[in-house]
């Protein structure tokens, strides 16, 4: 059972997390598709290959925000966002210990 309940806390977390992250995604090549069309170009299309997104991370990270502080709004928006997913990511070892029976007996001093 307490597997059964892990299960679903993490996978409702991860699908929670997958859509919010494509929506930021999306939000900030559609600001620069729109607004800064020669950096969007820059870094390419919009697709999920390995290259590209290793240019928005690196573009995300840095301190450029084109001079637009809606660039610096959403860059700091998916940065947050990332420090959520880290925490669930880290954060799930424990769940998953303290919904194991032992894992319940460790709380109460049994």
């Amino acid at each position: 059972m307490s597997f059964i309940l892990f299960s679903l806390y993490f996978g409702t977390t991860w699908l929670a997390i997958v859509i919010l992250y494509k929506i930021e995604i999306h939000r900030v090549w559609n600001h620069l598709r729109k607004h800064h069309r020669q950096k969007w170009e820059e870094l390419g299309p919009e697709t999920a290959s390995l290259l590209v997104l290793s240019r928005l991370m690196a573009f995300l990270y840095s301190s450029d925000n084109l001079g637009d502080p809606i660039v610096e709004e959403l860059k700091l928006n998916y940065r947050r966002f990332m420090r959520i997913i880290a925490t669930v990511i880290f954060t799930a070892p424990s769940v998953f210990i303290l919904m194991l029976p032992w894992g319940k007996m460790l709380l109460s001093g049994s």
